[in-house]
C-alpha cells in the first residue's frame, strides 16, 4: 500500500516507521521550509510494545521520503493525518481538494465534533482512529513509545470497505484493534483528561514533574474532575466511558498512586513523558477548554489559573 503521512511529527514518524517495516511505501508531506531541516533520514529510538516476542527498544536511522506538494491525481491509497487539534483545520483545507481516491484516516484528537471537523471530505472516504503512543524529538532524534493497540471508531451502522481495509492494514502491521462504540465521546473524554494533565504541566513546569511529585499527581485528578461538567454540557454518556471517567472521580490520593505506579514501573511512560516537547499544544488545549467553559458559564478556576500562567510564561 502507498501511504502518505501528513507531517513528520511524532505520531506520523512512529507509525510511518511501523508501516515501512511492514513493507509499505511511506512518504511524508511537509512544508517546504521543513525540507532542509528534516533531511532524508531521522534517527529513532522507539519502544515498540506491539509484540512480546519482538525487540522492544529499537535504535536505528529511518529513511524518510519527504514531499512538499500533493498533486490532484496522486496515487496514494491512504493518507493519515495526525496533527495538533489546533492545526487540523489548516490540514483539512489543504487536503480536501486533493484527496482524490485515497482513504483519509483522521488519527488525532478534537474538541470540535469530528464530523464537523471533517465536513469538507467525502464521508465514505473518511476513517476515524486514535494513536496509542507519543514522545518527542530531543536534539532532533525521535524518542518515543509505540503501543500495541490502536483505537478505532465509526459513525456508520456497519463498517464500509475503507474502514475494514484500514483496520486490516494495522492488524497486518502487528497492531491490535480496540473499537470505541462512541468514538466522539471517547475523544472528548480523552481531551478532558489531557486538559487535566496539561493544567498541571503548566503549573509544575514539565510533564516529568507532574509524575514525580505527589501534589501534582493529586492535582491532575482534581483538575480533570473540575472539567467533567464540560463533558456533561457536551452530552457525553458517562456510562459508555465508565473506566475513563472513574479515574477522574477517584479520591485524589488513589489516583495519585495509580499515576505514580505507572511512572515507576512502566518505563515506556517515562520515555513518552520525558520526550514530549510541545508547549504550544499544552497551552492551546487549556485555552480551548477555557473558552468552552466560559461559553457554558461553567466555573473552572484551576483551568483559568493555568491559562493565565501559561500566557505569562509564553
Amino acid at each position: 500500500m502507498k501511504i502518505l503521512m501528513f507531517g513528520r511529527g511524532v505520531i506520523s514518524t512512529l507509525y510511518g516507521w511501523a508501516f515501512a517495516n511492514a513493507g509499505h511505501e511511506v512518504e511524508y508531506f511537509v512544508r517546504p521550509a521543513r525540507l532542509k531541516q528534516y533531511g532524508e533520514t531521522v534517527d529513532v529510538e522507539i519502544y515498540d510494545a506491539r509484540s512480546k516476542r519482538a525487540k522492544k527498544q529499537v535504535v536505528e536511522t529511518l529513511p524518510t521520503k519527504l514531499i512538499t506538494t500533493l498533486d490532484d491525481d496522486h496515487d496514494f491509497d491512504l493518507i493519515i493525518v495526525s496533527v495538533s487539534h489546533h492545526s487540523f483545520a489548516a490540514a483539512a483545507k489543504y487536503l480536501a481538494p486533493r484527496l482524490s481516491n485515497a482513504t483519509l484516516l483522521i488519527f488525532n484528537n478534537f474538541w470540535d465534533d469530528p464530523l464537523k471537523a471533517a465536513h469538507d471530505f467525502p464521508a465514505d472516504q473518511v476513517v476515524y482512529g486514535f494513536p496509542q503512543g507519543g514522545g518527542g524529538f530531543p536534539n532532533g532524534k525521535l524518542r518515543g513509545l509505540l503501543m500495541g493497540a490502536v483505537m478505532f471508531g465509526s459513525f456508520n451502522p456497519k463498517f464500509n470497505s475503507r474502514e475494514i481495509e484500514t483496520r486490516t492494514l494495522f492488524e497486518q502491521a502487528g497492531f491490535k484493534i480496540s473499537e470505541q462504540a462512541d468514538i466522539r465521546g471517547w475523544l472528548w473524554v480523552h481531551f478532558i483528561f489531557n486538559g487535566g494533565m496539561h493544567i498541571e504541566q503548566i503549573l509544575a513546569g514539565s510533564g516529568a514533574a507532574v509524575f514525580q511529585y505527589a501534589k501534582h499527581r493529586k492535582n491532575v485528578i482534581l483538575n480533570s474532575r473540575e472539567l467533567l461538567p464540560l463533558l456533561k454540557a457536551r452530552g457525553v454518556d458517562f456510562k459508555l466511558h465508565r473506566s475513563e471517567i472513574t479515574l477522574m472521580k477517584l479520591p485524589a490520593w488513589i489516583g495519585s498512586g495509580l499515576l505514580w505506579a505507572g511512572w515507576k514501573f512502566y518505563k515506556p511512560l517515562k520515555i513518552m513523558v520525558e520526550s514530549h516537547s510541545n508547549p504550544q499544544d499544552v497551552l492551546t488545549t487549556c485555552e480551548v477548554l477555557l473558552d468552552y467553559a466560559k461559553e457554558q458559564n461553567i466555573a473552572t478556576p484551576r483551568l483559568e489559573r493555568a491559562v493565565k500562567m501559561g500566557r505569562e510564561l509564553g
